[in-house]
């Protein structure tokens, strides 16, 4: 087997000259080199034994919420449609701006789910695949911890303390929080621990030097003792170590991010979508409402087509990771902004989502800005649901015009003309 690159990456919004630590591991998990560079330079520093060694990146857990949730039996056949329902009194903000990762054996009718802005996604990918580093998993830090019955472990890192609660359960935390959500963890009946593993790394003195006092702390709030540990080799090494006990961690490339490579994810994002126009942005918000064996037809074919036309909308985009996210993104600020091809473009996003635009497809687009006029050209199944689309389109202040519509072969086909109201 190949070595493996195990990468920790703390920073939130981190670039090619973001500072990572890195291990080398080989097939047995024996350290074959170990540093910290530029995340640009890892490969290079690790030497030629790297240079095509898959990647494990342990990420920043403080991005990341681990929750539970329990689905009723008769959702277990449909648990993906099912578990955003379950998770939304979990999540502030919009769940669609959220993505859920889970793990990939399931027991029981309990469901641990890790909850992630799709924004932090986008942001730690675009970074990874900049540096030639396409992850082959994307762990939480604080699931690398090991993981023993009865005992809670904690390790102090750059004034953070990492906590690991369970099998996937855990949190990051500023250090001066610790004592207070440990006490809050350990209140609670599901949590056994008969002692806390308090643990930092020798190459930082600070965080050994806390450990004393934390320990006190901790054993005073909460009345369990504490086994105070000086980790020799770095934090890197020890999450890397976690890793490779095939212990229980979720790793977050799932869905519209499974898959290391960039053209890979592409493709699996149009295929999922189910979208249904050739050279089109507006389709990246239509996600599987026409699906259906034409769609996945011309998959290919349009997916070249509609990154073209968003490099074409969005030149200063550095690279597309999440093509149907970025493009969701860029559309609502367009929105917010107004004016111009955007706004039209948004508009018809609007339309385009409601139920009434279930089984609608948009053969084609064109913006006319002399007159600032959106031209789609439609197809459905029945007349009704195009003048519907009309309707919706009016009592939502998007000035819309339905051309001559024409029925052949069950289908029916019209153009309709966007124009955003004042």
């Amino acid at each position: 087997m190949k070595p493996r690159i195990g990468l920790h990456l703390e920073s939130p919004r981190p670039d090619a000259a973001t500072t990572v630590a890195w291990v080398l591991l080989d097939a047995e998990a024996r350290v074959l080199g170990c540093g910290r560079c530029a995340l640009a330079d890892v490969r290079q520093a690790a030497g030629p034994a790297a240079a095509d060694a898959p990647v494990d990146v342990f990420a920043a857990g403080d991005a990341v919420m681990l929750t539970e949730v329990t689905i009723p039996s008769r959702e277990a056949a449909h648990l993906r449609k099912a578990l955003p329902y379950m998770v939304e009194e979990h999540v502030l903000g919009d769940l669609r701006e959220t993505h859920l990762a889970i793990p990939r054996a399931l027991h029981g009718n309990r469901v641990p789910v890790a909850v992630i802005a799709h924004a932090q996604m986008i942001a730690w990918l675009d970074a990874l695949h900049g540096a030639g580093l396409s992850p082959a998993t994307l762990i939480p830090e604080q699931l690398l911890l090991p993981r023993e019955t009865g005992a809670v472990h904690v390790h102090m890192h750059a004034g953070r303390a990492l906590l690991r609660l369970g099998d996937y359960r855990g949190v990051v935390v500023d250090a001066v929080n610790l004592v207070a959500v440990l006490a809050l963890a350990l209140a609670g009946e599901r949590l056994p621990c008969s002692r806390v593993e308090l643990g930092a790394c020798v190459e930082s003195p600070e965080d050994v030097a806390r450990l004393p006092a934390l320990a006190s702390a901790i054993e005073e709030h909460t009345g369990r003792p504490v086994v105070r540990r000086a980790c020799v080799e770095p934090l890197v090494e020890i999450l890397a170590a976690g890793m490779h006990r095939a212990g229980p961690w979720i790793d977050l490339c799932q869905g519209g991010y499974a898959g290391a490579r960039r053209d890979r994810l592409l493709r699996d994002q149009w295929r999922r979508a189910g979208l249904a126009v050739a050279a089109c942005l507006a389709v990246l918000l239509l996600g599987g409402t026409a699906a259906s064996a034409w769609i996945e037809h011309r998959a290919e074919s349009t997916h070249e087509a509609a990154v073209a036309r968003f490099r074409e909308l969005f030149p200063d985009e550095p690279r597309i990771v999440n093509l149907r996210r970025q493009a969701q993104a860029r559309l609502a600020l367009a929105a917010e902004a107004g004016g111009g091809e955007l706004q039209a473009l948004a508009a018809l996003a609007r339309v385009l989502d409601s139920r009434d635009a279930e089984g609608v497809s948009v053969r084609g687009l064109e913006f006319r800005a002399q007159d600032g006029v959106l031209e789609a050209d439609l197809a459905a199944a029945s007349l009704e649901r195009l003048y519907r689309l009309e309707t919706l389109a009016d009592g939502a202040g998007i000035g819309a015009s339905l051309g001559e519509p024409l029925e052949e072969g069950g289908l029916a086909s019209a153009s309709l003309q966007l124009r955003v109201l004042p």
